[in-house]
């Protein structure tokens, strides 16, 4: 899970083969602000 918007975490996770399956809204609550969270997959076949 990866918190957004993180664009470097994205391109990260892209380029190492990982793919987004979905979105949580407002997922993670930090210092009372509410951020989606990107739920991502690597397979491994």
């Amino acid at each position: 899970m990866m918190y957004l918007p993180n664009d470097a975490a994205a391109q990260l996770y892209r380029s190492l083969g990982f793919s987004t399956y979905g979105v949580e809204p407002e997922a993670v609550c930090l210092d009372g602000v509410y951020f989606d969270a990107a739920l991502m997959s690597l397979r491994l076949d």
